[in-house]
């Protein structure tokens, strides 16, 4: 008898009560187990809530997205979902409905229920995950990602920032049958059954350096970069007319940070009027960067998914947290049908991210994620 049981499901239907129920008919029994569920922000999100909540309940890991992966890989405009079950995993999902003014004090509060709830003194690396949700316009997953990861160490935490379809105005978490702006979603995983938790992106620094010489940390903006106008300069040492940056040329040609000896991803978002760039991530004045150069994002996915088979043996469900970036330039190479054969290898569901967080870090153009054994 297999110690997990999963059942997947996918609807492109347009309509918020039918593809709702479309999911549910797919995913349901009468087994105990946990709802993770992605969402095209497409959708009326209010409709669309309260059809989750008729159908599923409260307890949903949920959010909006810039696309979806099921276990055919690449979609968009619909629903994906997922329930796991096994009497050797327990699931509990916390909410915080406004990260405005979130601080170590909160995430301490819900580390100190987690422990009560669950009966245990101390959070052990080996029983104990967790997985987040983050609005992925509030310009904080920098901060809540840290802060979660103070107040529950030493487990580890992977998770991706809600998307609205590269339209950049509202991403939406749900929760108890609403969609919440400026929110957060923290599932909290203790499993009998192995699981890794792991991070992979296919880009390698260069020699070439970025100097940031003025910013604003807040916003995430960059105005200059080595005493340029930072979108002026940026096109200057890629060799090309600052006219034509646009996201696939941001998603070729991103930033790292070396942070530890470990090189993150620091993508662009965007080009503004005044020639300013606007990141993904945390940026700050006087930071060094490096621009990075782009290998097999396909050999890179699979040999990823192949060494998790080494580790864990056989996969019964990976849930992933992808950059939109990545897709952009999958796309982009007309790669599209040689990553949903990756995809199509192992037990996947997730979505296309505006941002992931890997441990305490947010990062861009990478793939997260938690894999379980069987």
């Amino acid at each position: 008898m297999d110690r997990i049981s999963t059942n997947w499901g996918s609807t492109s239907n347009s309509d918020e009560k039918i593809a709702v129920e479309e999911i549910f008919n797919q995913i349901s029994d009468d087994k105990d187990g946990q709802y993770i569920i992605f969402c095209s922000p497409e959708y009326n999100i209010e409709s669309l809530g309260k059809e989750l909540f008729d159908k599923f309940g409260p307890d949903i890991f949920c959010c909006t997205t810039s696309g979806e992966i099921s276990k055919s890989g690449y979609s968009k405009g619909g629903i994906v979902g997922l329930k796991i079950s096994s009497s050797e995993i327990k699931f509990k999902n916390y909410f915080i409905q406004d990260i405005t003014n979130i601080d170590l004090r909160a995430t301490n509060e819900i580390a100190e229920i987690i422990k009560k709830e669950f009966n245990i003194n101390d959070f052990d690396p080996a029983k104990h995950t967790g997985m987040i949700l983050i609005d992925g316009l509030s310009m904080l997953e920098d901060k809540v990602i840290s802060l979660f990861s103070k107040s529950l160490d030493p487990i580890e935490i992977s998770g991706g920032s809600a998307g609205d379809n590269l339209h950049f105005k509202e991403t939406h978490i749900y929760n108890s049958g609403k969609f919440y702006k400026n929110s957060v979603s923290f599932l909290f995983i203790e499993s009998d059954i192995p699981f890794l938790n792991f991070r992979t992106q296919h880009f390698e620094p260069t020699e070439k350096k970025l100097v940031i010489t003025e910013a604003d940390p807040a916003k995430r903006i960059v105005y200059e970069i080595n005493g340029e106008k930072a979108a002026i300069e940026y096109a200057n040492i890629l060799g090309i007319d600052v006219n034509s940056l646009n996201p696939q040329v941001f998603a070729r040609y991103p930033v790292m940070l070396n942070i530890g000896n470990s090189w993150y991803i620091r993508s662009i978002a965007k080009m503004n009027d005044d020639y300013s760039l606007s990141f993904f991530c945390a940026i700050d004045n006087g930071l060094v960067l490096t621009v990075a150069q782009g290998d097999d994002i396909t050999k890179n996915l699979d040999n990823t998914f192949n060494i998790l088979k080494k580790q864990l043996g056989e996969i019964s469900v990976i849930i992933a947290f992808d950059c939109i970036l990545r897709k952009l330039e999958v796309e982009q190479n007309k790669l599209v049908d040689n990553m949903n054969e990756v995809f199509s290898k192992v037990n996947v569901i997730g979505f296309s991210t505006y941002g992931e967080q890997c441990n305490s870090v947010h990062v861009n153009q990478t793939l997260t994620g938690l894999a379980f054994g069987s």
